[in-house]
C-alpha cells in the first residue's frame, strides 16, 4: 500500500535521479555530486530538524516515487521563539499513475510540529494544494521583478531563453547598446535601459564585503521585522557558503552601501556575468533607505556589464521598486501555513522578513552547479 513517510538515507540515490529528470537535465544520469549534497543538506546541515524531515511518498510496489525537500529554521514573533520549516523540490515521477502523491506529500509536511510553514517556488498546481490545506498566498511576496539595463542586449539574454545560439549575436548588441547611448547625447535612465554612468544620489557609496560583513548586515536589518529568522551563526555561515558557491546565474557579489559617516543603509547579494540578466538573491536596506541601496545595486550590475536585474519582491522594497522602472511578473509565489492567527496576520500585512535567506533560493539545489 502506498504511503508517505520520512526520507531515509537509502532513498537519496533516488530523490536524487527524480530531481535530476524533473528539475534539471533529464537526458543526463545525476551526478554524484547532487546525491552528495542532497545528503549533507537534509541530513547533515544546521537547518535538519529531528523531527521535521524532508518526505518521501512511496508506491503501492515499495518505490519512491516522491518527494518534498523540507529544511528548518529558528524564527522569532515579537519575542517569542518559533521554528518555521520551508519546503521546496515538490516532485512527483508521474503524476498520471500518482495524481494524489502531491497533495499527500504536502498535507503531511503541514500537518508537521513547526509553527509556521513556507515555500517560495509555488507553481500553479501545488498553489491550489496549499489553498485547500488552508495556507495562504503572500502577493507582495510573490512578484519577480525585472529592470532593463541594456535594451538590445537584455532581449538577446531573453531570446536565448529559449534559443541558446541567439548569444552569438552578443558582440553586435553591445555595439548597439553603445550607439544607442551615444545618440541619446545625455546620461539618463529610462525604462528601456540604464547608463552605466548615470549620476547615483550623493552622499553614499558602494563597498564589497565578504560573509561576515553580509551576516551583520543581514541581522541588523531584519531586526526591525515582527516576524524574523533569529540568524544563529553556525546556519548563517552555512546558508552564506552555499549561496557563494558556483551558481547557474554567474559570480555572486557581496556589496553594502554607507553613508560618507560610515552609517550602514543596506546591503545586497546577486549573481551576474556580463552580457546576462543579472540575478538578485537579496536585498538588505534600512527603513527608508531602499531606494538608495536599489540605486546602488541597479548601478552596480550596469557597470559589470549586465544587461537587466531580476529579483524577487519584499513589501518593504514596493514603493522604492515602482519607482526605479521596474516590470513586475508572477512567476512563482511564496505561501505559507500556520494555525496562528497572529503570526497570518504579520505575514499578511508585510510585517515579516520572508524569502532569500529566509526561504530557498539560497540553496545549490536552487542555484547551484553539480557536475
Amino acid at each position: 500500500m502506498s504511503e508517505v513517510r520520512p526520507i531515509d538515507a537509502s532513498d537519496v540515490p533516488v530523490v536524487a535521479s527524480l530531481f535530476q529528470r524533473i528539475f534539471r537535465d533529464p537526458k543526463r544520469a545525476a551526478p554524484p555530486s547532487l546525491a552528495d549534497y542532497l545528503r549533507d543538506f537534509y541530513f547533515e546541515g544546521p537547518w535538519a530538524h529531528p523531527e521535521i524531515r524532508p518526505l518521501v511518498h512511496v508506491d503501492d510496489d515499495g518505490r519512491v516515487n516522491g518527494f518534498i525537500g523540507v529544511h528548518t529554521l529558528p524564527m522569532r514573533f515579537g519575542a517569542r521563539e518559533l521554528t518555521a520549516a520551508f519546503c521546496g523540490s515538490l516532485m512527483v515521477a508521474d503524476r498520471s499513475a500518482a495524481p494524489l502523491a502531491g497533495a499527500r506529500l504536502l498535507k503531511r509536511f503541514v500537518a508537521g510540529p513547526q509553527e509556521v510553514s513556507f515555500s517560495e517556488t509555488v507553481n500553479d498546481i501545488s498553489l491550489k494544494m496549499w489553498t485547500q490545506l488552508g495556507g495562504d498566498s503572500l502577493p507582495s511576496y510573490s512578484l519577480t521583478w525585472l529592470r532593463a539595463l541594456r535594451p538590445a542586449g537584455f532581449a538577446t539574454a531573453l531570446a536565448a531563453r529559449r534559443f541558446p545560439a541567439v548569444r552569438l549575436l552578443d558582440p553586435m548588441m553591445r555595439g548597439l547598446d553603445a550607439l544607442y547611448w551615444r545618440r541619446r547625447g545625455v546620461i539618463t535612465s529610462e525604462w528601456s535601459g540604464f547608463h552605466p554612468k548615470t549620476p547615483l544620489a550623493g552622499g553614499y557609496r558602494l563597498t564589497e564585503i565578504d560573509a561576515d560583513g553580509f551576516a551583520r548586515a543581514l541581522r541588523r536589518s531584519t531586526a526591525h521585522y515582527e516576524l524574523a529568522p533569529t540568524w544563529s551563526k553556525i546556519i548563517v555561515d552555512a546558508q552564506l557558503r552555499d549561496a557563494m558557491s558556483e551558481s547557474v546565474h554567474g559570480a555572486p557579489v557581496l556589496a553594502e552601501v554607507t553613508s560618507r559617516s560610515g552609517e550602514p543603509a543596506g546591503a545586497f547579494l546577486y549573481y551576474v556575468r556580463p552580457d546576462d540578466i543579472a540575478r538578485v538573491l537579496q536585498v538588505l536596506a534600512a527603513p527608508g533607505k531602499e531606494g538608495i541601496v536599489l540605486d546602488h545595486l541597479i548601478g552596480d550590475a550596469a557597470r559589470r556589464g549586465a544587461v537587466g536585474i531580476a529579483g524577487r519582491s519584499q513589501p518593504a522594497l514596493m514603493s522604492a521598486l515602482i519607482m526605479r522602472r521596474v516590470a513586475f511578473i508572477p512567476h512563482s509565489v511564496t505561501a505559507a501555513y500556520t494555525r496562528d492567527p497572529a503570526v497570518a496576520e504579520a505575514l499578511s500585512t508585510g510585517r515579516a522578513f520572508v524569502n532569500g535567506f529566509a526561504g530557498e533560493s539560497w540553496s545549490r539545489l536552487v542555484n547551484g552547479v553539480f557536475v
